[in-house]
This record gives C-alpha cells, structure tokens and sequence, in this order.
C-alpha cells in the first residue's frame, strides 16, 4: 500500500494511506516517479520508463551517459512499492556492478520520504536495506523484494537456479560473454507466480525481463539476441520492444544530465567503431582498423583449432 505524506498545520509530515492513488501511479510509471521518488525525467528516460513498464522483453543498446542503470532502479524501486509481493532481481557482469543499481535505493531511502515509508525495518528499526556479500536485498512492507546478486557467470549461473523473480534486469549483458547462462539460466529465473491479484496477460502487472547495454559487434555472440528480439517484432509480437538513446537525444534545456567533457573526450581519443558502440549504440559488423576485431577475437579463442606444426629431424 502506497504511503502518502503532507504537511501538517504544525510542518510535519503526516503518513496516510491513499490507495485511491495507487492504480494511477500502476498506469503511469512517469508520474509515480515523480510522486514516490520525487524524480523530473528527461523525455528519452520517460520513453525508456514506459517500454520497460509495459514490455515483456526490453532491450535498450543506448549510449553511456543515457541514464541506463538509473532508470533500472527507478523501474525496479516503483514495481517493488506498487504491486505486492513482487520479487525483482538485478544482475550485472560483476557484483560490484550490479551494486551501483542498489546504490539508488540507499539514496533514496535516506532522501525520499515516500521511498523510505514503503520499507520493511530491520532488527534495530532501520530500513530494511542489507548488504551482504552474498546479495544486497530490499524489502518492502508490502512483500516485496528488489535483490542485486553476484552472478557466478564463470560457473554457468549455477547458483542462480534456486532463484525465482518475477522481474529480471540484466545491466551490461553484452559484456558478460556467456550466452548459455543468460538465455538458459538466468532468464529462466524470470518464472514467480504473480500475486493473485494480477492476471499474467496484463501488460503491466505481468513478469518482465530488461536487457540493458551499450552495443557491441555483429559477430559476437550477444548479436544472437539483437536479431531474435528484431525477429519479433517484424512478426508484429508486441511483447517485443527495442530501444537505443544518445546524448543528441537529450534537449538542450536537459543538457545537466550529461556529462559532455567526457563525451568529446571519448570521441577525441577512441576508434570511430568504439566510439559508434558505446556512445550511439549502433552494432558494428566489425572494426574499421587495419586489423578486424573479429579476427583478434578469433585468435584469443583458446578453442579454435591450430594446425599443428612438425619439426624436420
């Protein structure tokens, strides 16, 4: 249940209960930004928030800078606050990584009065916010829980198969460079019952699965991905979203979300297919150096097979 404050006659802030707001803030992840975590968004992070709200499989390939990660944990701190008993997960290459997702709610706990209403409390009467080195965990009054876990991917994920979410946001996917523990493994994971008060065919209470990164190459594995979700929607499955913002998308009058001495720096200094990659996200068919990404990559590949060489007696 949503928890609204106002301002007392005194200057206090008074804690009600007002459901009558909550299926408007369900309906308009937007504005619950705006009344739970008191957050102005730019109009490409608005665009983003909506398709990760409504489609069942997302993957945005935007530009760093884009506000990826932050809008992981605005989606990911609403859906734990507005729908009860809801279990989200958010998974990075490494834990550490995946650490910077959480370290929203920590802030937001500390500065966002609505946010911090909405949070179970611990052994000593703080917000439920732990931080082991198994997991860090949020829990809510309402049941709910938001987990960033380490993903164990040099091992498959394999201690990720006891976990079950009804939410998966997979940050930096591209880089983690196993396919067979995202695709088998962990999207598996994304399999919760709803709660019994939401049916599965609704597209906004339904279980969601977010893959989140700047692009990459054409000939590496994650591409597999990238041209399955294309696959779906030119079949008109409206389950299917696709997303890919730059720092040219941001108007003007936003321009203090971005950081543009880093920005030109990176295109001073990086190759133009990096540059395409990382700061437009656009999937390169391959390097445009002398020699090809694709043909390095090849060769750093322990597997491939080497002609083996004799030496005459």
């Amino acid at each position: 249940m949503l928890i609204h404050t106002s301002k007392t006659n005194r200057g206090h802030h008074d804690l009600a209960p007002t459901a009558w707001m909550v299926e408007d803030l369900r309906r308009d992840p937007v504005l619950a930004a705006k009344v739970i975590l008191d957050i102005e968004l730019p109009p490409h992070q608005q665009a983003r928030l909506w398709a990760m709200w409504t489609s069942t499989f997302m993957m945005d390939s935007s530009g760093i800078g884009t506000g990826k990660t932050f809008n992981v944990a605005i989606c990911a701190a609403l859906r734990s606050i507005l729908f009860e008993e809801r279990v989200g997960c958010g998974l990075s290459k490494t834990f550490r990584q995946g650490q910077l997702i959480f370290g929203y709610f920590d802030g937001w706990a500390r500065t966002c009065p609505l946010f911090r209403a909405q949070l179970s409390r611990n052994s000593k009467a703080e917000p439920a916010l732990g931080h082991s080195p198994l997991g860090w965990i949020a829990s809510f009054k309402n049941l709910s829980q938001f987990r960033v876990l380490a993903p164990n991917l040099l091992n498959d994920a394999q201690q990720m198969e006891s976990e079950s979410w009804n939410d998966g946001y997979f940050d930096e996917w591209v880089r983690w460079g196993n396919e067979m523990a995202l695709n088998r493994t962990i999207m598996g994971r994304v399999r919760k019952p709803l709660h019994a008060n939401w049916r599965s065919d609704s597209q906004i209470a339904r279980n969601h699965r977010l893959l989140c990164s700047s692009a990459g190459y054409q000939w590496s594995p994650a591409y597999a991905n990238v041209k399955r979700w294309q696959e779906q929607i030119a079949k008109g499955d409206k389950r299917y979203e696709m997303q890919s913002w730059d720092f040219r998308d941001v108007p003007p009058e936003w321009g203090h979300v971005l950081d543009m001495d880093m920005i030109e720096h990176m295109q001073l200094t990086l190759p133009d297919d990096i540059c395409q990659m990382t700061l437009f996200g656009v999937w390169m068919k391959d390097s445009l150096g002398w020699y090809r990404a694709s043909t390095v990559a090849a060769a750093r590949d322990t597997s491939a097979a080497y002609p083996v060489l004799s030496v005459a007696a």
